[in-house]
C-alpha cells in the first residue's frame, strides 16, 4: 500500500521540545506551528519550508513579516484571508481553509462549540476568492478541540467538510484532521 496518503505533523504547540523537533525533522515529517514564536523557533532549528505548516488563529498579525515562497498556510478566518491573500499569491503559498465543524467543542466546557474556523458561507466565499486570485489551494482543515469525543465525531466532521467542498466544487489534495486524541480519564 501507499504510505504517502497520511502525513503526520508534529504539533509544536503541544510538544515544544527542540530536541524532539530536530529528531522529527530528520525523519522527513512535518511540523505544525500556531504562533510567531513557534514559527521562528522551528525555522531557527532548521525546519525547511516544505516541512512547515502554519495553522492557528491571528496569524494575520505576524505572518506577513515572513514572505517565504511555497509556505503551507491554513486560513482560519476571513480577516486572515483579507490580510494575507496578496502575500500568499505573490509567494506561491500552498493554502487551505479551516472549516468550523459542528462537533468542535470548547476543551474547558463541552457544552459550548469551539469558536475557530470559518462558517460554511465564509468557507465558500473564501475558496472562491482564493481561486479567483490564483492561489494554490491544496487543503481543508478542521479541528475538534481537545475534549473527549464520541467515536463518530471525526467521521461526522469529515462528512461535513466533504459536503462543504462539494458545494464549493473543490477537491482538496489534503484533509487536515486537527486536534489531539486526549487521554481517557482514569
Amino acid at each position: 500500500g501507499r504510505t504517502d496518503r497520511v502525513r503526520s505533523w508534529l504539533s509544536f504547540k503541544t510538544h515544544p521540545l527542540p530536541p524532539l523537533l530536530r529528531w522529527w525533522l530528520a525523519s522527513s515529517r512535518g511540523v505544525e506551528v500556531v504562533s510567531e514564536v513557534e514559527f521562528a523557533t522551528a525555522r531557527r532549528l532548521g525546519c525547511p519550508v516544505d516541512q512547515l505548516l502554519v495553522n492557528g488563529v491571528a496569524k494575520h498579525d505576524w505572518l506577513g513579516k515572513y514572505p517565504l515562497p511555497h509556505l503551507r498556510v491554513h486560513f482560519d478566518s476571513v480577516r486572515e484571508l483579507d490580510a494575507l491573500l496578496p502575500l500568499a499569491v505573490r509567494c506561491g503559498w500552498r493554502v487551505g481553509i479551516r472549516v468550523h465543524v459542528p462537533d468542535e467543542r470548547d476543551a474547558r466546557d463541552g457544552r459550548f462549540g469551539g469558536q475557530f474556523g470559518m462558517t460554511v458561507a465564509e468557507t465558500l466565499t473564501s475558496l472562491r476568492r482564493l481561486a479567483e486570485a490564483g492561489a494554490d489551494i491544496q487543503s481543508v482543515h478542521f479541528h475538534l478541540g481537545q475534549s473527549l469525543h464520541d467515536p463518530g465525531a471525526y467521521m461526522r466532521a469529515v462528512k461535513f467538510v466533504a459536503h462543504v467542498c462539494d458545494a464549493a466544487r473543490f477537491r482538496p489534495r489534503f484533509v487536515d484532521c486537527g486536534g489531539g486524541l486526549p487521554a481517557r480519564p482514569s
